[in-house]
């Protein structure tokens, strides 16, 4: 049976090629190259690596010890341990990157493929680990049975003891998740499962079966589980919704849609966007610029809705967008939701 001229390699190409426009070969071309890695430490059992730019996005949740956290799409556990850090207490105030660890060459990455899971199991020692100091909870959640394996394994391993107790692991569909819980958690980070187009391009096998479907069918879910967390967050309480994918029907489009369709649900609760303000983003990012090799700069753009962090302009790191949403009361009279 021959492919449809609509899915396969020469489909992708054509696909980002005019969303992306001129940018789209460079982008690609950076996507197909290896990223070092972060090698997060401060407060861990053992150390656990990931993307720098995973790192820079969990910080932006803007965790204070003895909140209660929700990761909604937790495997393979990288961000849940940034979350960890800063909730449990085990890193010092103000945080740095430099506090939390330091730009490896080697090491495993944080994502989906088995080669980098097994890559991650047998993490580096790191310093011995301070006492949890936190009436806190993280619940980490996730639906896959074999990830949530993986999950549980990077989180008993990497986090002392001593937090064990303040931990939660769940599997539950994110997108039902405000139908059993309502106005319980602070912060949630909805890190959801996405197009992954560097790892697309970095396997040719995975690229045969691509199709524009993809992106589109992942948006609608990543649409429903970004609703379901608004249920779940209590008014005032920060979403932040990431992604590593580059289709902006996954990234800036799906956050609009949130976005109004909150603020249409009459009686209920809306979103609006939340400002970085006095968090230390650009500071975090001159620390990681100054680990390169070179001291390059890291790119952060601003985009309609949120941040992305994408490798032909991060050396390398990413690609990652985030957008921060804060829960708002319904109010009880026709649009009458704060703007």
């Amino acid at each position: 049976m021959s492919r449809s001229k609509n899915n396969g390699p020469d489909a992708f190409a054509t696909y980002y090629g005019s969303m992306h426009g001129p940018r789209w070969p460079g982008l690609a071309m950076a996507c197909k190259r290896p990223s070092r890695h972060f090698a997060l430490q401060a407060g861990l059992s053992r150390t656990y690596f990931l993307d720098p730019a995973s790192v820079l996005a969990a910080l932006c949740l803007d965790i204070s010890p003895g909140q209660t956290v929700l990761d909604l799409c937790a495997a393979p556990g990288g961000k849940s341990l940034v979350i960890a850090q800063r909730l449990f207490g085990l890193v010092k105030e103000p945080i740095s990157l430099t506090g939390l660890g330091n730009l490896s060459q080697t090491g495993g990455t944080e994502n989906d493929s088995d080669e980098a899971l097994q890559e991650v199991q047998a993490p580096a020692p790191a310093c011995a680990a301070p006492t949890c100091a936190s009436d806190g909870l993280l619940v980490a959640n996730e639906l896959s049975a074999n990830r949530r394996g993986r999950l549980r394994q990077v989180l008993s391993g990497c986090l002392p003891e001593e937090c064990q107790s303040s931990l939660r692991t769940t599997a539950f569909d994110a997108a039902a998740w405000g139908q059993h819980e309502q106005d319980r958690y602070d912060r949630i980070l909805l890190d959801i499962p996405c197009s992954s187009e560097r790892h697309l391009i970095q396997d040719p096998a995975y690229l045969q079966d691509w199709s524009p479907r993809r992106s589109s069918q992942l948006a609608q879910q990543a649409y429903a589980m970004g609703l379901s967390a608004g249920r779940a967050l209590k008014t005032g309480g920060i979403l932040l919704y990431c992604t590593c994918a580059l289709s902006d029907l996954e990234n800036d489009d799906n956050v609009e849609r949130i976005i109004e369709r909150s603020l249409a649900q009459s009686g209920r609760f809306g979103y609006r966007l939340d400002p970085l303000g006095p968090l230390c983003l650009d500071t975090w990012v001159s620390e990681l610029a100054a680990m390169t090799p070179a001291g390059q700069g890291i790119e952060v753009e601003a985009t309609r809705f949120g941040q992305r962090i994408w490798p032909d302009r991060a050396d390398g790191f990413g690609p990652l967008y985030f957008a921060r949403l804060r829960k708002v009361a319904a109010d009880p009279n026709p649009g009458g939701f704060p703007k």
